[in-house]
């Protein structure tokens, strides 16, 4: 019984409810015209500070009505309030072998940011180790071939905005050295995903409570362990032993001769209570987007 429509097919001073997916400046231009007042205005915050830092500011949303956010701390059901990324994917039952599988993936696209606490550059670092020591190791995603000017002089202005100029020059030399183990751009990440028993597995930063999104949840569909790194309240949100855990590692070479030492038996272990999960009510409840 709700009609939605997108701003261009209906007067926006004429809904009872004007929703942003993200915060956009050209927009609320649009709604301040239309004289669309702030008890109107919804913001669902789905991107993180370290893609759209502005959107974190009392000043953008101070202009909203009420905000819908994964970060736990400014839930007070008032005006913000708790928003999952909600899961799609189906089950996928048998899933291939622990001995059929290749051994380690990273599937993302290469970006950068300079706000405290990004985890692009982890994933990057990742990368460089696992090239150089393990053979089976397999990059895929757009970016990584160097191509698109993705180190720009606006980045630049962003660095040394948030005191970071050197992680910008180093970011800037490192695109000189091409990427070994990229296999390029995937149409279906699933169908890659399950061909690996292991996937690095990072969120796009650390530490922000309740920040938790599609990534972890992929391996568990298509039965990949992952190896997690993202928010502080990670133990609370995820069943124990269903992920291996980056903080438990010094480096990424701990980490690697951990991984090699995993048997088939405690891989399949590991992946079975990643799929009991999905399959549970609790999963249902808090992630569907039935239950979101």
């Amino acid at each position: 019984g709700i009609d939605l429509h997108t701003y261009d097919m209906a007067p926006l001073k004429e809904a009872d409810r004007v929703i942003s997916f993200c915060h956009y400046d050209a927009f609320s231009t649009l709604c301040n015209d239309a004289g669309v007042p702030k008890e109107k205005r919804v913001l669902i915050a789905h991107e993180p500070r370290v893609v759209m830092p502005a959107m974190y500011t009392k000043k953008i949303q101070d202009t909203y009505a009420h905000v819908f956010t994964f970060e736990d701390k400014f839930v007070d059901g008032e005006k913000f309030f708790k928003f999952r990324y909600p899961q799609g994917q189906n089950y996928k039952s048998p899933l291939r072998p622990f001995r059929m599988r290749k051994f380690i993936t990273l599937i993302n696209a290469n970006k950068y940011s300079y706000i405290e606490k990004e985890l692009y550059s982890k994933r990057r670092e990742a990368i460089r180790y696992f090239e150089r020591h393990e053979p089976g190791f397999d990059l895929y995603g757009y970016g990584w071939d160097g191509k698109g000017g993705l180190i720009s002089s606006g980045q630049a202005v962003a660095a040394i905005r948030e005191n970071r100029l050197a992680s910008y020059l180093k970011n800037l030399w490192d695109t000189r050295r091409p990427y070994i183990s990229n296999r390029g751009s995937v149409s279906n990440k699933y169908d890659v995903l399950e061909q690996y028993a292991f996937a690095l597995c990072f969120e796009n930063e650390l530490d922000t409570t309740g920040y938790i999104t599609e990534k972890i949840f992929d391996c568990y569909f298509r039965g990949t362990a992952p190896i997690y790194l993202g928010p502080d309240n990670y133990k609370e949100e995820l069943p124990e032993g269903s992920y291996i855990d980056m903080r438990q590692f010094s480096s990424f070479a701990a980490l690697h001769e951990f991984l090699k030492g995993v048997t088939e038996a405690e891989w399949t272990a590991m992946v079975k209570k990643g799929q009991h999960y999905i399959q549970s009510d609790d999963f249902k409840k808090k992630w569907t987007p039935e239950g979101v």
